[in-house]
């Protein structure tokens, strides 16, 4: 018999709208989750909420009403290192999709590279208290031994607080990282917070550096529609001396989508802002919008370098 789960938290957003605007062919969502369904893809006993199941289905027919053709499948911590639901999910997906797993210490090499094959290209490690906290030492660093021939990023989920604390070690990381969710800064503490201030410093120092400007409800302290976290979206593109190291997408609360489009080498290729050193992205558009009620933020074009152009 499949096991019952009994979600903690509230489902997404049924009323999603589609919006008047017109997304750009091919654009992709660079931060998502596809939740079970748990009688097909087990939940993790370890796991620290429930979720309602959000399986491939009802993540394709959003997409497909907001106009979103590419996505970035971040496996959900809920899965544990059980990445099955985002490597099915790309084996459907004619080459639409690409993801980032969860792994742990007992991951082999001959694994790794199997993840690879199947459109992996990186690895998340949470080092939020209320999913687990800091992950071991060493099994970090072995992880990211092997990870760094692959090419692979890793993403990084961090409390605000801790960000001074592990600046420098991020620094000297040996492959690309992200932070996800902007750092989960606090807005009701103002852009001049300290972790915000490392935040920008890292993307100024280090060209490995990159944010991801999504979950806005993790940030905002205003509630829906958290409009309090859109100064700091705005600050990360804006900073001086900016080249593009900012990653959007939905995250998984239903109010905000953040879209990168990429066009290289004459290809219409949509893939994670994150892989952009890889595929030497030429154009990048980023678009953000509430779904709530489908009203376009305000928008201000800027190219930077290579034909870049950023929405804040």
């Amino acid at each position: 018999m499949a096991k019952m789960y009994t979600p903690t938290i509230p489902p997404p957003d049924p009323n999603t709208r589609t919006p008047k605007f017109k997304l750009p062919r091919l654009s992709c969502d660079a931060h998502c989750h596809i939740f079970g369904p748990g009688e097909k893809y087990p939940y993790s006993p370890d796991r620290s909420y429930t979720p309602p199941d959000a399986p491939l289905e009802d993540f394709k027919a959003l997409h497909a009403k907001l106009g979103v053709e590419r996505a970035v499948i971040v496996n959900a911590s809920v899965h544990g290192v059980d990445n099955s639901v985002a490597l099915d999910a790309i084996a459907q997906s004619n080459g639409a999709y690409r993801a980032v797993a969860n792994i742990d210490d007992t991951i082999t090499e001959r694994g790794l590279r199997l993840l690879h094959e199947g459109g992996f290209r990186g690895c998340r490690f949470n080092f939020v208290r209320h999913l687990g906290g800091v992950p071991d030492k060493s099994v970090f660093n072995r992880i990211i031994a092997m990870a760094a021939p692959l090419g692979w990023h890793i993403d990084l989920h961090f409390d605000a607080i801790d960000l001074p604390e592990y600046a420098d070690m991020l620094t000297r990381l040996p492959l690309s990282y992200t932070s996800d969710h902007m750092g989960r800064v606090k807005a009701s503490e103002g852009p001049d917070q300290l972790p915000f201030k490392i935040l920008i410093e890292l993307m100024q120092r280090d060209e490995k550096c990159w944010v991801k400007i999504c979950g806005s409800e993790r940030v905002s302290s205003a509630g829906p529609q958290f409009t309090d976290a859109l100064p700091f979206g705005r600050q990360i593109v804006d900073r001086e001396g900016y080249t593009g190291e900012a990653d959007l997408g939905t995250g998984c609360s239903g109010f905000f989508l953040n879209i990168i489009w990429f066009i290289f080498a004459g290809w219409y290729i949509a893939l994670s802002h994150i892989l952009a050193a890889v595929f030497e992205a030429v154009t990048i558009i980023g678009i953000p919008f509430a779904l709530k009620d489908i009203q376009l933020a305000q928008l201000a074009l800027a190219p930077v370098g290579k034909m870049v152009i950023d929405v804040p």
